[in-house]
């Protein structure tokens, strides 16, 4: 997705479709989701994701 100025957003994917954006603000993680998605597969993306921009894993 871009964004003005040119800036492109990582996305969330499910089921093969971009279901939202997200981005990392103070070591957390922005999510703005287009629909619904499973609570725990989200969640453990979200957090994965927040080790790896925050250098804990």
């Amino acid at each position: 997705m871009s964004r003005a100025a040119g800036w492109i957003s990582p996305v969330v994917i499910h089921e093969g479709r971009v279901a939202g954006v997200w981005e990392g603000k103070d070591g957390q993680i922005a999510l703005e989701l287009f629909e619904q998605l499973p609570e725990e597969p989200l969640r453990r993306a979200v957090e994965r994701m927040r080790r790896v921009l925050t250098g804990e894993g």
